[in-house]
């Protein structure tokens, strides 16, 4: 082996190297790039717009990611207020909410002690009222709520630095977007440029459009429930609209948070009616319609997206990474996606030479 290969295999081998060990310090802020790849598509319109106005890419990213914390400080100081105002209320009149618990645990009593089979419940487990069930059930869920409080308290640091970080990384995205392209095609030989370019195109167009739909997607089904919320006179249908748009970034977590709870509510309140509208509206209309019908439609007429790719996309790889496979499903897909796309381009382009 002349010296010539022996130092291209060294210098091949210590960017393997240098690559492995800068990947493994990075690896607990994926997705903090992932997000904040996630928020530079969505926030891209708004900032091209303001860039023709300001004619600065530093004041556009700037008043872009400022506009959008802006906005998520709203929502989570208007719901923390509601919720503060709601709570101190029960504390000032806890008759308001102890007397129908205990209409409604002197109903499941008469239900449970007049039903032959769940009899056997009423003499030997709750002979005494609910006060044992209730109280095994604290007991049940207390200690994931103390190591749940326990995590996020001593994590909290770290998540106001990823936070800190996402909010940079955006900034920074938004304005070297287009020079990182341009980059990209600097290093790539003349005869493939052609082939890249229509690469880097159909995969920008692909994001563009499953990043602005979801967070779409999301927003009218904030839309729908304060419309919803209203209609069945629940208090600050706004507010918890907001709280749906929010929740609904996050998968796993969604509209349930919101409308179990208040389904839970009206049960012990004893407004039946109300009760099951709230469950049928939100699972029917909070959580399987926006998933199963305006997500891929607004895929398909935009991005011309089968909807069974935007399903798999979105929800498939929660199930397998979690929480970031909402973002990373997308760009895996995709990348599929504008690569398939590419070849077929390509095919088309190549077929129609010959006639030309």
């Amino acid at each position: 082996m002349d010296s010539d290969k022996k130092y291209n295999l060294f210098i091949i081998s210590l960017l393997l190297l240098v690559s492995i060990i800068a990947i493994y310090l990075t690896k607990e802020f994926v997705p903090v790039v992932v997000f904040s790849i996630f928020l530079t598509y969505v926030l891209y319109p708004v900032y091209s717009y303001l860039e023709k106005v300001t004619k600065s890419e530093r004041i556009a990213s700037s008043i872009s990611v400022l506009s959008a914390l802006f906005i998520l400080g709203l929502c989570i100081y208007l719901l923390l207020s509601s919720a503060v105002r709601e709570i101190s209320k029960l504390i000032t009149s806890p008759d308001q909410i102890r007397e129908p618990i205990i209409a409604l645990e002197k109903e499941l009593l008469d239900f449970i002690s007049s039903t032959d089979y769940l009899s056997f419940i009423a003499e030997s487990y709750i002979s005494n009222g609910l006060s044992q069930p209730v109280v095994t059930v604290i007991n049940w869920v207390s200690p994931y709520v103390k190591t749940f409080l326990t995590s996020f308290i001593t994590n909290t640091p770290l998540y106001l630095i990823s936070f800190v970080l996402t909010l940079l990384f955006t900034y920074y995205f938004l304005i070297d977007a287009r020079r990182i392209r341009a980059q990209i095609m600097d290093v790539i030989p003349e005869k493939n440029k052609h082939v890249v370019s229509l690469f880097i195109n159909e995969l920008n167009v692909i994001y563009y459009n499953l990043f602005n739909i979801f967070f779409v997607t999301s927003f009218l089904t904030g839309v729908i429930a304060s419309v919803g919320f209203f209609l069945l006179g629940i208090p600050y249908p706004v507010i918890l609209g907001m709280a749906v748009f929010l929740l609904t970034l996050l998968p796993l977590v969604g509209a349930p948070v919101i409308y179990i709870p208040f389904f839970i509510y009206y049960l012990i309140i004893q407004d039946y009616a109300t009760a099951i509208i709230i469950l049928l509206f939100g699972i029917f209309i909070l959580s399987i319609f926006p998933d199963s019908f305006i997500r891929p439609r607004l895929a398909k007429n935009k991005a011309s997206i089968h909807p069974v790719i935007t399903l798999l996309s979105f929800t498939a790889p929660i199930f397998v990474i979690g929480f970031t496979g909402f973002i990373v499903g997308p760009l895996v897909y995709g990348f599929l996606l504008a690569f398939y796309r590419t070849k077929i381009k390509i095919k088309y382009q190549t077929d129609e030479e010959p006639e030309s």
